[in-house]
């Protein structure tokens, strides 16, 4: 057998990009157990405390976020479309709504796994009846 060395590694050149700079613990600060308690209590069919009654994007929105790890502009441009089976598994597209929006990185455009809890608390049953009504938009916020 005849082996077929090379004499000179022509990888010996190629110049790799920068490492990234590694990321401090301190760059991106953690909610407070405050804050989480602040932004969950949206999640509930009562008043505000200012009198407003709440809507119902008031309370899947933060559910989508924290089941479907979105940033608030992504479940706010979710279409009615967005929302199908792959392979039996239930999932989310996030993508953006019309060409005027965008999303904030091009990583951001993905399938995301539906959670068994959104569904158990009936989030298909709110996507049909906006269906139902013709309406696109899964909310009536704008991102």
């Amino acid at each position: 057998m005849i082996l077929e060395y090379c004499q000179v590694n022509p990888f010996a050149v190629v110049k790799m990009g920068k490492k990234p700079a590694e990321r401090r613990d301190d760059e991106r600060k953690r909610w407070t157990s405050e804050q989480l308690d602040q932004i969950f209590s949206f999640v509930s069919p009562n008043r505000f405390k200012s009198g407003r009654v709440r809507l119902i994007q008031d309370y899947w929105i933060p559910l989508l976020c924290l089941y479907g790890g979105l940033r608030p502009s992504e479940a706010c441009q979710l279409t009615v479309k967005n929302f199908y089976k792959i392979e039996g598994v239930d999932v989310m597209k996030i993508d953006v709504a019309d060409p005027t929006n965008s999303l904030k990185t091009g990583n951001a455009y993905r399938l995301v796994p539906i959670h068994s809890h959104l569904i158990r608390l009936g989030f298909y049953e709110y996507l049909e009846v906006r269906r139902r009504q013709g309406k696109t938009q899964v909310f009536n916020e704008v991102p």
